[in-house]
């Protein structure tokens, strides 16, 4: 199955006030974050600083349907790219009357700072269920992962997710995981059809989706390629952890790629395949 993906940037969703609302927490995939919202967001949170400057930026909102645990991983397209954002709950989704921000991620360099230093804190974070105790973060000192505690929700509340690619305009893959689910709305905005991650095409090469998906052994993916590229494929996990990094070379016409899996951790994985400066984002899961 083919899926063309939107681009989503400032036009539509950088703005609390027309946020993109999520039906359910399949993969989302936004392929470039193209400039801030028209409204400030400095003071979003106890952990951004008053020279905290928006970016490239949105929105995203849901109501909970049935009580649970929530967990995700944004995982930016380039490793070096700092992803910051703030998780409110909120009154309602047409209020952006924030009661309070319960998570919020500014950990990494200042703008155009890039100091060696940071290099932990750039790249994938989010929530995670194995982070005990740390609910918001303002620099790498305190903990090394670039991730923040997962969060109970309770039926019928609101939330609403702001995140702010720092440093470009890259595009992001978020993952959701946890017990509680989001609840579908006459005026949802995102869709299964529309959110299902399936395979990305670019540039002129075409990846099919993994198979077979789940997987145990070895996964295969496709692609069909206008010229000969050569390039990196990286396999991450939902933790944002680099599991396996292999070159790739690929011929005009069809190739076909198989990934050794048995030495992966059980559960979802990424795999991303850079070439000529512009990443691949795939999805498999590992049992």
């Amino acid at each position: 199955m083919q899926i063309a993906y939107p681009t989503w940037g400032q036009s539509n969703f950088a703005d609390c006030s027309s946020a993109k609302m999520l039906c359910d927490k399949l993969p989302i995939l936004i392929n470039e974050l193209t400039g801030p919202g028209d409204f400030s967001e400095s003071s979003l949170g106890p952990c951004f600083r008053n020279e905290f400057q928006e970016t490239n930026s949105i929105w995203l909102k849901w109501k909970v349907a049935n009580a649970g645990s929530l967990a995700f991983t944004i995982l930016p397209f380039n490793e070096s790219d700092d992803i910051d954002f703030v998780l409110f709950r909120v009154k309602g989704l047409e209020n952006c009357t924030f009661n309070e921000s319960i998570r919020c991620m500014a950990a990494g360099p200042n703008l155009g700072d890039g100091s060696e230093s940071f290099q932990g804190c750039t790249g994938a974070t989010g929530l995670h269920h194995g982070i005990g105790g740390m609910d918001k973060s303002s620099g790498c000192s305190k903990h090394g992962l670039n991730f923040l505690r997962s969060i109970e929700m309770q039926s019928g509340e609101y939330y609403a997710l702001f995140i702010n690619n720092y440093r470009s305009s890259g595009g992001i893959l978020i993952e959701w995981d946890g017990t509680g689910t989001f609840q579908s709305l006459p005026d949802c905005s995102l869709s299964s059809a529309s959110s299902s991650l399936v395979f990305n095409n670019d540039g002129g090469i075409q990846f099919s989706e993994p198979f077979p998906n789940p997987v145990t052994e070895r996964v295969i993916i496709t692609a069909n390629s206008d010229e000969a590229h050569s390039g990196q494929l990286q396999i991450v996990g939902a933790d944002g952890q680099l599991e396996l990094t292999l070159p790739i070379a690929l011929s005009v016409g069809a190739n076909t790629l198989e990934l050794p899996t048995e030495s992966l951790r059980n559960g979802v994985h990424f795999i991303k395949i850079k070439i000529n400066g512009k990443a691949h984002l795939l999805r498999f899961v590992k049992l």
